[in-house]
């Protein structure tokens, strides 16, 4: 009885999670971490663990060694890490001038790279502050695991921007159909790399040297009313993609190694796999 009560209680959250989870992030271990407005779950087999004592978090970033995550806790104006048990290790929230937005792990020293509206930052594993450029107008981060670059989608510029892990600048591409681009992911395997622009509905692969691959705009919807031509993305907003490897299904995301998910939002964030549509 205690058991079925307990499964019960714990489908319930999980459903919760996938209905209201801001951003939804999955670990090498087979661990899925998710974040709303004021909470961070992780989903490990049947077990939900919640940790609290935040505000509007927007970003999150796992260290697939040692399991340990990084928070951007928006309106805190603060980067946090826990354990990988949800431990807090470290609160970073001083030298900020404007909310972060964005942060992405270094797996190779465990260093944790962090963006605001404005700027750009790396503290180490302890965090310390390492690093910090200045330049930018919201930008969304990525790490590419194989080679330690970070891959900057610097939205309101319309421009990716590569960086090698000591900060020196390594390319910077303007591409044809992104204007706003505010999601980025890397193929670890062969290092290309996939932007998606949510205003103009873009998604669009590059080269690990910023050359164009492919292009896809088929998620748009096309409709006409009184001579007025209408487009929307299947009644969903797209917001980000990303390339994951899932290793159990949990919190909604189907399991399928080396395949690209599309994160889209309705009142809610589902994950759901591109192979046919990219």
């Amino acid at each position: 009885m205690f058991k079925k009560k307990a499964f019960h209680i714990t489908a319930i959250t999980i459903i919760f999670i996938a209905l209201y989870a801001t951003s939804v992030y999955a670990q090498y271990n087979g661990e899925c971490w998710a974040l709303d407005y004021l909470n961070a779950f992780k989903i490990s087999g049947n077990k939900v663990s919640r940790f609290s004592g935040f505000s509007q978090p927007l970003s999150m970033s796992i260290n697939p060694k040692d399991g340990s995550v990084w928070v951007a806790d928006t309106d805190a104006i603060r980067i946090k890490k826990l354990s990988s048990a949800g431990k807090e290790l470290i609160t970073i929230d001083k030298g900020f001038t404007s909310q972060p937005i964005s942060v992405a792990v270094d797996p190779k020293d465990g260093s944790c790279w962090a963006a605001t509206e404005s700027d750009l930052f790396k503290f180490s594993a302890d965090g310390k502050q390492i690093m910090t450029k200045a330049g930018f107008n919201e930008p969304f981060l990525m790490v590419n695991p194989a080679n330690i670059e970070c891959w900057i989608a610097d939205s309101n510029k319309a421009r990716i921007v590569r960086l090698s892990s000591d900060g020196t600048q390594l390319g910077v591409y303007a591409i044809e159909g992104i204007t706003q681009p505010k999601s980025i992911s890397i193929n670890p395997d062969v290092g290309t790399v996939w932007i998606m622009d949510p205003f103009t509905l873009n998604v669009v692969k590059i080269s690990a040297d910023g050359k164009v691959m492919k292009k896809n705009d088929r998620f748009h919807s096309r409709w006409s009313d009184n001579g007025n031509e209408y487009y929307s993305m299947f009644r969903w907003r797209l917001l980000g993609i990303s390339y994951r490897r899932f290793h159990q299904t949990q919190s909604g995301c189907s399991s399928k190694n080396n395949s690209r998910w599309k994160t889209n939002s309705y009142h809610s964030r589902i994950c759901y796999a591109l192979d046919c549509m990219l």
